[in-house]
Formats: structure tokens, C-alpha cells, sequence
């Protein structure tokens, strides 16, 4: 018994130790400014593809002796809201539009300018669909980063067009030269995409112009939307292929990633999908809903128009399912598109360097502290400077940590039925002496 005791001492007290830097599977060297105390540094992707703990336990930076230094996550800057304003829309008959453009005037009054159309005859009652429309932007400071068109009624239509822009309305530039806009479905299986995304327009007047036939609907009305962008690392991003998984699809992602933007890229030159997304960390756990996404690969005048990525919800699972709404697809699977953008860290340059950068250590235990303890006064007027450092490049290739796929790829699953085994074998052999202790009490009571 006491060879026991002192065989599980010895083993906490191995588990305990803290790993050394060759135990982990990633080692990265990190260039330090001279003179710098505190250090900020952005995570490469290599960091997300070894890690094997949710939580990143298993990153640290170290100095040259192998010590880890105070670190801590730098929380990402909150971007700042969108601001929305409505504007009419100036609708162009069809019939003056194959003609020419018509007549615009602006005129002026003690309120400011205003668009006068001016059409040179009455249209035919018979003109059809607008092809054009004009917005006025006046009074809306902002670039305008996209456009969200609104109709009347449920339309099913799918179209493009292209904006552009002046201030006089005599001289336009493209500002966006194709968009695809389009409504399909009912109820729940309803989708639309009203969304034009310009790139940063701050002009006095938008043209809206339909590329073909003008769909049979009439456009009600526009909103401007300008979308502000907080200032940081550059969103990345990575392509996943799907296996079949019953009615849904299924996708593993080969690193811990943050993903918050993802989208569905069709496999054939022309389709449109809905789906759901659902998203765990690993087999054992349940899947957790991270958004919906309308993704669409199609053909306009010969040349091809994707959708872009949907918000989801922040998260590294590395485990994502897919929920179709218009049901598997017959052939080739559509490519998940997963978006996310790197994290910064934060040290305490203390002990000699250099210093390293260290990932991809099951066992390791979390060194993480909160950013007010590594920087005093982060957030405020009076926060102490930091310097930006570098993080170098692994000498060998990476290979990403194995990643379970299924209750049986899980080494936790595993562990509980070794640990159900343990148990059912401990309570046998309890059983056991036992019984042979009643066995020998009772011979000697006959004796």
C-alpha cells in the first residue's frame, strides 16, 4: 500500500511539472523592439493549427530560459455601429431610359437642393418597369458603404445592376459595375437579398440601372448604410470540403480558428443556397447553432457573381454542420468558406531574451492573465505604451493537430470507457476480497 501511495505521488508530481519548450509542437522566435517592456504581437495561423485546447491553454511565450512571461489576450477594438438613413427613390420610365436619359434639373430652394425629373412628354401608360432609379444623398455625411433596396409585396425575381455616381449629375463614375439582387420562396423557406455593397461612395447623387430586362416589380425605396470598420488585423480566411452526414453536411476545420464570418461557395457555375450552421468543439458535445447564411454563385451577362460571407457567432469549433434548407444536392458539395480574424497578445518582455512563442501542448496549463494586470491602466488616457513585435517563421512544416471527427476519432470517448472499465474492474476485485474475508471469517468461527 505505501509502494502505492508513493507511486501516485510521484505521478502528480510529474503531471504537475510545467512543460519544458521542446514539449510543444510549435516554436516560433518573436523580434522584440529594442528598449520595450510591454510587446504586442498578432497570432499567425500556424498558433491556430496546433493548438489543441479551446481556450488557447496551450500558448505561452517564453524567454531564453524557458520561463513564461505575463501574457494576455488584447481585446479586439468594438466596431463602431452602422449608421442608416432612408432615402426615395427618383424611378426613370423604361421607355425614356431606352431613349436617353431624360432631363434632370436640380433646383435650389432655403432648404437646400433637390432632383427634378423632367421628361420631355407624357409617358405611355404601357412603359413597363423603371430600368433606372436616382437617389439624392443630401444630407447623409458618411461614405456610403452599401445600399438596401426595398419593394413592395413578394416578388419572385432574380436581377443585377450597377450603380453610379456624381455631384452634378452630368459627369458619373462607376461605383459599382454589377450586383445581383433577388427574392425566391415563401415562408420559411423565403429568401431575399436586398443588399448593394458600394466601396465607400461619398457623392451627391446615386443612379441605380437594372443590366437587362427590369424585373416586374417597383422598387419603394433605399436605405444608406454606412458600415465603419474598426481598425485591426485583416480578416483571413480558409476553405473547407464536406463529407455527407445523413441529411446535413459535414466539415472539419484543421485549426482552432476565432471564426466569425463564413459562407457557402456552390460547386456549380450557377445556384443559389440557404442553409443553417451549426458548429461543436468536438464529438461528445452538442451542436450549437452560429447563424444562417443565403450564398449564391451566378452568371450575369457571362460573367460570374458570388454572394459574400455571413456574420456568425464568434467561436473555435473546429467541428461545423451544415443544414440545407432546399436538401442535399445530387452532386459535387458546395465548399465551406470560413472567416476570421487573427488575435493580438500582449507580453511582458521580462528576463533576457529572446524570446519565443510557444503552441500545441494538451497538457499544458493555462498562463493567460487579464490585460489590465499585464498593462496598467489598458483602456484609458494614461495606458502604458506598447510596442509591436514580430512573431518569425517555423523552421519545419506545420502539421495541424488531429482533429476527431466522430465520438470514436475522440480521445475522450476513449477515456471514459477506460475509466468505466477501471471502475467496474475495482469494484470486481472489491467484491472479490470481500468475499474471501466473509469466506475466512466464517471457517474460523467453525473451528
Amino acid at each position: 500500500m505505501k509502494r502505492f501511495l508513493w507511486s501516485l505521488a510521484l505521478a502528480s508530481t510529474w503531471v504537475m511539472a510545467a512543460p519544458a519548450p521542446t514539449d510543444f509542437a510549435l516554436r516560433l522566435p518573436i523580434e522584440v523592439p529594442a528598449r520595450t517592456s510591454l510587446v504586442a504581437i498578432t497570432l499567425p495561423a500556424d498558433v491556430y493549427r496546433v493548438a489543441q485546447r479551446g481556450d488557447l491553454g496551450d500558448v505561452r511565450i517564453v524567454d531564453a530560459a524557458g520561463e513564461a512571461v505575463p501574457m494576455a489576450f488584447v481585446p479586439p477594438p468594438r466596431p463602431p455601429a452602422e449608421r442608416r438613413a432612408e432615402r426615395a427613390l427618383v424611378p426613370l420610365p423604361a421607355a425614356r431610359a431606352e431613349a436617353g436619359d431624360p432631363a434632370v434639373a436640380v433646383s435650389a430652394h432655403s432648404g437646400g437642393a433637390s432632383v427634378r425629373v423632367q421628361i420631355a412628354g407624357a409617358p405611355p401608360a404601357d412603359a413597363g418597369p423603371a430600368m433606372a432609379y436616382l437617389i439624392d444623398t443630401a444630407g447623409f455625411d458618411e461614405t456610403i458603404d452599401a445600399l438596401e433596396l426595398q419593394w413592395a409585396g413578394a416578388p419572385e425575381f432574380e436581377a443585377a445592376l450597377r450603380v453610379r455616381a456624381s455631384d452634378d449629375l452630368s459627369d458619373w463614375q462607376s461605383a459599382t459595375p454589377r450586383a445581383v439582387v433577388l427574392a425566391a420562396g415563401a415562408g420559411a423557406a423565403r429568401i431575399e437579398h436586398r443588399r448593394v455593397r458600394l466601396p465607400g461612395v461619398h457623392r451627391r447623387y446615386l443612379r441605380l440601372e437594372w443590366l437587362g430586362a427590369a424585373p416586374a416589380l417597383t422598387l419603394t425605396g433605399v436605405t444608406l448604410v454606412h458600415a465603419a470598420t474598426a481598425a485591426g488585423p485583416a480578416r483571413a480566411w480558409i476553405d473547407l470540403s464536406g463529407e455527407r452526414d445523413g441529411d446535413a453536411l459535414r466539415y472539419v476545420s484543421p485549426g482552432l480558428f476565432p471564426v466569425e464570418a463564413a459562407s457557402l461557395v456552390p460547386a456549380g457555375p450557377s445556384d443559389v443556397l440557404a442553409a443553417t450552421l451549426w458548429s461543436r468543439p468536438q464529438p461528445s458535445r452538442r451542436w450549437t447553432w452560429r447563424g444562417s447564411v443565403l450564398a449564391y454563385r451566378l452568371q450575369q451577362d457571362g460573367a460570374p457573381v458570388e454572394s459574400e460571407a455571413a456574420h456568425v457567432i464568434r467561436t473555435r469549433d473546429p467541428l461545423w454542420r451544415v443544414q440545407l434548407r432546399q436538401g442535399m444536392p445530387n452532386g459535387a458539395l458546395p465548399t465551406l468558406r470560413l472567416g476570421w480574424t487573427p488575435e493580438q497578445v500582449v507580453f511582458v518582455a521580462r528576463g533576457a531574451g529572446p524570446f519565443s512563442l510557444l503552441a500545441g501542448n494538451a497538457s499544458a496549463a493555462p498562463v493567460w492573465q487579464p490585460v489590465g494586470q499585464v498593462v496598467p491602466g489598458f483602456g484609458t488616457a494614461r495606458a502604458a505604451t506598447i510596442g509591436a513585435g514580430r512573431p518569425g517563421h517555423a523552421s519545419d512544416t506545420v502539421t495541424a493537430a488531429p482533429r476527431a471527427r466522430s465520438d470514436w476519432d475522440d480521445p475522450a470517448h476513449w477515456l471514459l470507457w477506460g475509466v468505466l472499465v477501471l471502475g467496474v474492474g475495482a469494484l470486481g476485485w472489491m467484491a472479490r476480497s470481500l468475499l474471501r474475508e466473509l469466506s475466512s471469517g466464517e471457517g474460523a468461527d467453525r473451528r
